[in-house]
This record gives C-alpha cells, structure tokens and sequence, in this order.
C-alpha cells in the first residue's frame, strides 16, 4: 500500500499484472464463458480494491490456435468491460517479439487494447547452441529493428502511440569452446540468467567487448582451461534500442526488470 501511495503521490500510475504460462489454463480462461467472467470481475475487484490503474494480461504460450481471434476478442471483451466498469482505467497485453509461423494477428491485438508491450529480449537463451545476444538489434532475419518495423510493422504504421518496447535488463552466462564471439556451447554449457549490474562490473573486470552485427555488449574469460562468455544490454546498447522507439513514435519503452539495472 505505501509503494502505491507513494507512486499515485508522485504521478506514477501502478498496473496489476495477470500472469499464466499455462496453456490449457489460458484457453479455459479465454473460451470458458463463465470462467471468463468470473476473471473480469476478479480483476475489477482488484483494481478497485488496492486503486490501481489498470490491468496487464501476461499470458504466454498459448495454443496456436489460440493466438489469433480467441486472444483478440478476449482482450477486445475484457478492454471494452474494464472501460465501461472503470473509466479511465488501462489494458495493455505481453505481447511476443517474433510472430513464429504467423500464428497471431499482432494488428488485431494491438487494436484490442490500449496497450501491447513487446517483449523484446531472449532471442538467445538457455537453448541456444551458441552464445551470443538476448535482444539483438541488427544482424538477424529476426531482430529488434525487424520486430518493430516488420511483425510489428502494420500496426507501427497505424497506431505506434499504442505500443511499448521492452527491452532485457539482464543477459546470458554460458561455458563456450572457445572466447570468439558466437562461439559454440559446450554440452550443458548453460549456466544462468544475469543481471546488468554483475555483467557491467565483470567486463570492466575482463574487458567490455561491442559485437557490430547486433549492436550489443559482451564479454569473455577464462576459468582454468574452460571459456565463458555473457552477453548483457548495457547503456551503450539500450541507448540504441531507445533510439529506435523515438525514430518510431512509439508509445514508451519498459524494462524486464526494473530492479536488475
């Protein structure tokens, strides 16, 4: 209560997140009539009760065919009951980075609400056979740039006040074959998530390294005979990143997660 007080004392608006990663739930709760009802009123109860300001739906890992109408008109149903309930209250969805296979009508859901926030970060990741970016900005048939412009690009062209780029406050550890960047990882060569505050203390410790093709930071070491490398976002490379969403208009940018910084 005093972190919302204090936020409203000074402008801030503070939004509830409802999460699932659960895809079996997430189409019950999109599909299932009275579940769908008993959801919008648990979240107008909650806005009401701890005066927030709106709602994020954070579902990720939906059933294909649950990513394109089904989605739209459960968040086109939940903006239109939330508004008329609530005016002046906001809903804005966790929307992917990449359409994979075209599943989703990203115009669609970005119309369905006020709001959709890119998630635009862990293109590499604890699967990747190579190190290398968590959110690259070129390079890549896939990137940042390509996102906002292209999977992005419909909507971008109609409406880019009502998008929001996130971007990763965090990077990848992993154990590489050797200290070039992209190299390959060993066997179960994952190690963790970071956090930017540990990468930018350890590579002025083993020497920042700027990768051109993606526009980010990195940096390698040696421990015994083993190579590491992480890849992290610092402010050289966010700068870049919010460069982009100025040059588009877009409607902010967000951060997963404001603490790691």
């Amino acid at each position: 209560t005093d972190v919302i007080n204090a936020a409203h004392t000074a402008g801030t608006k503070v939004i509830m997140t409802a999460v699932n990663f659960d895809k079996d739930d997430i189409r019950n709760i999109i599909s299932n009539e009275s579940v769908k009802e008993k959801f919008f009123l648990d979240t107008k109860n909650i806005i009401e009760t701890y005066q927030l300001d709106g709602v994020n739906i954070d579902f990720e890992g939906l059933y294909q065919a649950d990513r394109g109408s089904k989605i739209n008109n459960f968040m086109t149903e939940l903006t239109a009951f939330i508004h008329s309930q609530l005016p002046g209250k906001e809903v804005s969805f966790a929307g992917p980075a990449v359409n994979w296979g075209n599943y989703w009508d990203l115009d669609g859901l970005v119309q369905s609400c006020d709001m959709v926030f890119i998630m635009g970060y862990s293109f590499w990741g604890s699967w990747s056979s190579t190190a290398g970016p968590c959110a690259p900005l070129t390079g890549f048939s896939n990137d940042i740039t390509s996102v906002v412009t292209e999977d992005y690009g419909v909507p971008l062209s109609k409406y880019p006040e009502k998008l929001i780029l996130g971007v990763p406050y965090y990077g990848h550890h992993w154990k590489t074959e050797t200290g070039d960047a992209y190299s390959n990882v060993i066997e179960d060569g994952f190690i963790s998530s970071t956090r930017c505050y540990n990468d930018v203390e350890n590579a002025e410790i083993y020497g920042l390294q700027w990768d051109n093709i993606s526009q980010t930071s990195w940096y390698s070491w040696q421990d015994g005979e083993q190579w590491h490398q992480s890849w992290f976002d610092d402010v050289q490379s966010l700068e870049k990143k919010y460069n982009l969403a100025l040059a588009n208009s877009l409607g902010g940018v967000g951060m997963w997660a404001l603490g790691y910084d």
